[in-house]
């Protein structure tokens, strides 16, 4: 049986997609007639219960529990139940401007390597769907809310491409160990004011081969990514600590309050006390909506 939480969506033919994500639960028949098509949209598609056969682009695979594809625009695909059994899967639909603004924020080569890319697969554990599960819900009951509707769909997109990565990292083991302990040394809270050549001293390397090194396997500087580090721990204390824009600039490395403001709004496209304001204003929004049912 389909889990009840997922009504059946037809997001198809609905306006969600186009304008940010789409998604539906969907109950397999063993007479599903399999018939391959393509979309104008990234989809992404989680097997929740059972199995099925997915056939993308010629090649067809077993799908279990927790087993994922990302179907690009130009992939051909379809889908069958097995003789095992039905079964039930998401499906949640991405246009490809929103896909790529939220790529080019992560890293400039991103998209073009999730193009790129022969196929995009990959698996969750049982607890990592239970989330992904949790999060549909709550995407399903956003519908109507704009502002909440696209704070979840990056919620989804966020949790789903993480796992994308964590999978190619494991598969191709493409950084050097000692790199992926820099990594972890960044993005400790420890090391949130510190500067770059404070990381890199850590390892026996030059700092400027640290530096080319970090670029070539990342695309980014070294201090862009401890910048946006620092800018999203930034955001997160705005909305949750009573502290002063010099307290927090200080307590991040910045020496210039005028220069975090600075970056700050280049990351978020607004300065610091117009973004706490934007932000409690939509939370009180959702509030109040909610209190009105």
């Amino acid at each position: 049986m389909i889990d009840k939480r997922f009504p059946k969506v037809d997001f198809l033919g609905s306006e969600s997609y186009r304008i940010l994500a789409g998604l539906a639960a969907v109950r397999m028949a063993n007479d599903l007639d399999p018939h391959a098509h393509t979309h104008d949209f990234w989809e992404f598609w989680i097997q929740r219960e059972g199995t099925c056969f997915q056939i993308l682009n010629g090649n067809k695979r077993l799908m279990e529990p927790g087993d994922f594809v990302l179907v690009r625009p130009s992939d051909r695909h379809s889908f069958t139940s097995t003789a095992k059994e039905n079964g039930s899967h998401i499906t949640f639909a991405l246009n490809s401007e929103f896909l790529r603004t939220y790529c080019d924020f992560l890293n400039q080569s991103l998209y073009e390597k999730l193009i790129s890319e022969p196929e995009i697969d990959a698996s969750m554990n049982g607890s990592q769907l239970e989330e992904f599960s949790r999060l549909c819900v709550l995407f399903l009951s956003s519908l109507g809310k704009p502002d909440r509707k696209e704070y979840l769909a990056k919620r989804l997109m966020a949790f789903t491409l993480g796992i994308v990565l964590s999978s190619y990292d494991a598969k191709e083991n493409r950084y050097p160990s000692w790199l992926n302990d820099l990594i972890y040394e960044a993005n400790q809270p420890k090391n949130l004011s510190s500067f770059p050549s404070d990381i890199a001293k850590k390892f026996p390397y030059s700092y400027q081969y640290v530096l080319r090194t970090f670029k070539k396997y990342t695309g980014k500087t070294l201090i862009a990514y401890m910048n946006d580090i620092k800018m999203a721990n930034a955001a997160e204390r705005l909305l949750t600590e009573n502290i002063s824009l010099l307290e927090l600039s200080n307590s991040l490395g910045f020496s210039s309050e005028s220069y975090f403001n600075h970056l700050f709004k280049k990351t978020y496209g607004v300065s610091p006390r117009e973004y706490v304001k934007r932000q409690r204003l939509g939370m009180k929004q959702i509030n109040e909506t909610e209190n009105q049912k």
